[in-house]
């Protein structure tokens, strides 16, 4: 009887929206893969990119391959998830109800101004469609943060499906009306260049976290925290 010959298989996981860690970002999704590997013992990891792209190899006729894949991609999320900073999001004392801002439309563009650090206002476009919150270089350095050189990466896939990586940074604070997020990490990147008053995108890892109305008439955003994701402020 001939013995069963590994397959091996190349397989692109979907994280590549996700935050990289402060740390090598291929160390990470390696120990992801091999801890699952560690639980199926007829699957064996060869190699994990810094893109999550995966070779491994498992026995035919061996029914673990999807479970190892998902396996792979919650232990990855998982690990992620942990090392990025989502923020916390507060409002002041007593006033836990919406708040409304004025946005400038344009086309089904929706632009809003925010504060960095409680400094100058910042043009941000309001964008359902990013997973992180992004400032260009010169809106972070007019708010007075810089990027330190040993900063870690975000890597992204972007509609035309390139991939980049962009350096995180935490800032203090991030306002819009009432309602601030601490101590949020966020991406750095020359987002929407031929629009220099643009300062970058405000995505869902703050809108996910409220109830978002938007009045293209009265040019108005109605922004109302959601309950289990607010913060008392100290």
């Amino acid at each position: 009887m001939r013995a069963a010959v590994p397959v091996t298989l190349t397989a692109l996981i979907g994280i590549a929206c996700a935050a990289s860690p402060p740390r090598d970002t291929r160390l990470v999704l390696l120990e992801a893969a091999r801890d699952c590997a560690n639980r199926f013992q007829r699957v064996r990891v060869v190699d994990v990119d810094r893109f999550g792209q995966m070779q491994f190899q498992y026995l035919p006729g061996a029914d673990e391959r999807e479970a190892f894949l998902g396996c792979y991609r919650a232990g990855v999320q998982e690990r992620l998830r942990a090392l990025i900073s989502p923020g916390r999001l507060v409002v002041p004392a007593g006033r836990p109800g919406p708040t409304h801002v004025p946005i400038e439309v344009h086309g089904t563009a929706v632009f809003v101004q925010a504060r960095i650090n409680r400094g100058e206002a910042v043009t941000l476009l309001v964008d359902t469609g990013a997973a992180r919150t992004i400032l260009k270089p010169a809106a972070l350095a007019a708010s007075g943060i810089r990027v330190p050189k040993d900063a870690f990466r975000l890597t992204l896939r972007l509609a035309d499906d390139r991939m980049i990586e962009v350096p995180i940074v935490r800032v203090g604070s991030l306002a819009i009306g009432d309602i601030t997020v601490e101590d949020i990490d966020i991406g750095v990147y020359d987002v929407l260049p031929r629009a220099e008053a643009v300062g970058g995108l405000l995505g869902t890892d703050v809108l996910g976290r409220l109830k978002v109305g938007v009045d293209v008439t009265a040019r108005q955003l109605t922004l109302e925290p959601n309950q289990d994701a607010l913060t008392a402020p100290q």
